[in-house]
């Protein structure tokens, strides 16, 4: 026995991209109430010929799409087995990364400290998108303090996911985050364990490249001939000996790329606010 009427759900966040390789990326989204999973998807936008399907029932919701070729863009939509959730579009689509190796012209687009759900936030991700015109953006690198004051999961939705901030942007764009110390909520006593780890599916096995870190907090992936580095300046520890150093400096040795770009939330240099030639307890990550 059972129901053939449809799920009534909707979603509030996504659909966003994650982990893409040459052959391979994640879609996520969240939905109002748990269903199953669908996602469609071709290289013609108005052909979406082949699906995947998960038919366990969940509001946050992760398909892998794999098998695919390198360097094509694929247009996809969301549903359920029963309700369109999202309909074809030419807005709505991924790229999959370069073979590893392949040298060309590549575009990632950074920003730091974005979170903040404000109209400067919206003013320059449109100034962003005006210079760069109808190119396409290979990668988005994510600073850290992705979402103020605390990194919870609200404050994603509201300063990330919607309000006309990134949740456009996101139907297309890969995003490769690292965490900041608001992420983290400064660590204050009985806070909630950070969304973002929830929010991401990051590379932990060298799924993307790189050596396998065993965490989300820190790892490596290589898109053409750039080795890409993420770090976690905040929660790990930062001497040399500790596991994040160690992992870093084997990764570094295997790294055949001829392109390295590292990256994490405290610039090693700052003057200001923000002092990296004292080390006291508010810029000790800097100086460290």
């Amino acid at each position: 026995s059972g129901s053939t009427t449809p799920i009534a759900t909707m979603v509030d966040r996504g659909p966003y991209l994650n982990l893409a390789t040459s052959n391979s990326v994640i879609v996520k989204w969240r939905t109002t109430s748990a269903c199953d999973s669908k996602v469609s998807y071709g290289t013609v936008a108005g052909s979406l010929t082949q699906t995947i399907t998960d038919p366990v029932f969940t509001t946050n919701h992760e398909i892998k799409i794999s098998g695919l070729t390198p360097s094509t863009v694929y247009y996809y939509s969301i549903a359920t087995n029963s309700t369109q959730l999202s309909s074809p579009s030419s807005q709505i689509y991924f790229k999959t990364s370069p073979v590893q190796g392949n040298s060309g012209s590549y575009k990632f687009w950074a920003i730091g400290d974005a979170g903040s759900g404000t109209n400067e936030q919206r003013d320059a991700k449109a100034g962003f998108l005006n210079y760069v015109g109808n190119s396409h953006i290979d990668g988005w690198i994510w600073l850290g303090d992705n979402a103020y004051d605390n990194g919870y999961d609200s404050q994603y939705q509201s300063n990330v996911f919607s309000n006309n901030i990134y949740e456009n942007e996101l139907k297309r764009i890969i995003v490769w985050p690292a965490p900041g110390n608001h992420d983290y909520n400064n660590h204050i006593p009985f806070s909630p364990a950070p969304a973002y780890y929830d929010i991401f599916t990051l590379p932990t096995n060298g799924e993307a490249g790189g050596l396998a870190s065993g965490t989300e907090k820190y790892y490596s992936y290589n898109y053409g001939n750039i080795h890409f580095i993420v770090l976690d300046s905040y929660d790990e520890g930062r001497n040399t000996t500790d596991p994040m150093a160690q992992w870093l400096i084997a990764d570094l040795a295997a790294n055949t790329q001829p392109w390295t770009s590292a990256y994490w939330h405290h610039p090693p240099y700052s003057i200001g606010s923000y002092n990296s030639d004292n080390s006291n307890f508010l810029d000790g990550e800097l100086v460290d």
